[in-house]
């Protein structure tokens, strides 16, 4: 036996926290081949309607890899174009097995999205599924009833989504007090909403903060206090290197600092995709990856985000760009001009406006807007979700759009309508 079929023999479900040396360098592949061999009737994955086994898996993914070794040659790109379940877990492994480079698009993509990322990608193959019922979003009913019938002990979810169940009825009807963690991030967690998610469920709030580029920057942990836990975004990683630099990209002093976090990292992103122009703003000269927030980092390596510096709107813990629906919304005929604003929401954080000045005579709802996008195959998570017509829009320091201003006008008319 290699080396490395000894080191995948001895090891055991659940020893990671014990022995985590003993995963490093073993793929996601290699240990799902092991628990097939180990625990095979175990469960893998568990929905509300089904379960999938470790030997299902496997299975699954060597189904899935024989089929891509009959299209193109080793290390020829593929698009996975499933819903975020088992399956597309499994198929990421059966491509990683057939030695084929998977390049995952959204569900909920629409025609558009999915030509762009096959063509930048250069993938000729598309696995998809026959009939695509768009069941995995985040449901609170059946997140709960899953956290009751399976006594699960951590959920991983956005603050979006744990707002949400600790609004529903639904969830009110199941037993969530199995919960030992609730880990999350991507977004801004509320205070109020996570200190009342622990008195309903016992569960302790953890959160992280990075982005899908870096990977995690820093983290809570059980051991932090309340205020630690739930008004920041824990402690810098060990294995993470920060700097915070300020406007004029000189690193920050004072306590705290703050500024624009720039990383170095084992997890950080070599960077987009045959995008030079995307990777200019993403890197500075000298290789620091640069996050588009502004924190503010304490004596004690405690990160708290106060602002952005991104043009995004995070709606529901996921970031969507400003300038690509403007670009999309300022090609309908009857949009002279266009800003887009996050709005905030209760629920989700924000929700997009289109903030429009609309050409002579012309007339645009949402509903108008959205059906025109729609027929153009933009996704739908590009599709505003308020339109707000105005004479003009205002600008700023250097004649760029007012944003601020933008966003005041959209605030005022949708807490109107609300």
């Amino acid at each position: 036996m290699t080396d490395g079929e000894v080191r995948r023999d001895s090891l055991r479900p659940g020893g990671f926290a014990s022995t985590p040396e003993l995963y490093a360098d073993l793929s996601v592949d290699e240990l799902v081949q092991t628990w097939s061999r180990q625990i095979p009737d175990a469960t893998a994955f568990v929905t509300a309607e089904r379960s999938m086994t470790w030997r299902e898996y496997d299975r699954f993914a060597e189904a899935i890899a024989t089929r891509l070794r009959r299209t193109g040659a080793p290390r020829s790109r593929v698009a996975l174009l499933l819903p975020d379940t088992g399956v597309i877990h499994a198929a990421l492994c059966g491509a990683y097995r057939a030695n084929r480079v998977a390049a995952a698009i959204a569900i909920r993509s629409g025609l558009r999205e999915i030509a762009h990322v096959m063509a930048r990608t250069g993938a000729s193959t598309l696995v998809t599924v026959e009939s695509i019922v768009l069941t995995a979003r985040f449901d609170t009913a059946d997140t709960a009833l899953l956290v009751e019938r399976e006594r699960a002990t951590v959920l991983c979810c956005v603050s979006t989504q744990f707002k949400m169940l600790l609004r529903s009825e639904n969830a009110r009807e199941h037993d969530l007090s199995s919960l030992r963690v609730l880990y999350t991030g991507g977004e801004p967690v509320p205070y109020d909403d996570a200190l009342a998610f622990e008195q309903r469920t016992g569960a302790s709030v953890l959160q992280f903060y990075g982005s899908n580029e870096s990977g995690a920057v820093s983290r809570t942990t059980l051991d932090d206090d309340v205020d630690t836990r739930l008004r920041t975004c824990g402690r810098i990683l060990p294995s993470m290197t920060v700097r915070i630099l300020d406007d004029t990209g000189a690193d920050a002093t004072g306590s705290p600092r703050r500024g624009q976090p720039a990383v170095r990292g084992p997890l950080v992103s070599p960077g987009y995709w045959d995008d030079p122009a995307a990777n200019a703003e993403l890197f500075t000269a000298d290789g620091w990856m640069l996050l588009g927030d502004i924190v503010e980092v304490d004596d004690t390596d405690r990160v708290r985000v106060v602002g952005r510096t991104a043009d995004f709107v995070i709606r529901g813990g996921k970031n969507i760009s400003i300038v690509e629906i403007e670009q999309l919304v300022r090609a309908h005929p009857s949009v002279s001009d266009v800003a887009v604003v996050g709005v905030p929401d209760p629920i989700f954080g924000e929700r997009v406006c289109a903030v429009v000045v609309l050409t002579t005579g012309a007339d645009l709802t949402t509903e108008t807007l959205a059906s025109w996008l729609r027929a153009e195959g933009v996704s739908a998570e590009y599709l505003p979700e308020y339109v707000v017509p105005v004479d003009r829009l205002h600008l700023g320091p250097g004649g760029k759009t007012d944003r601020a201003a933008a966003r005041e006008a959209a605030s005022g008319v949708v807490n109107l309508g609300r």
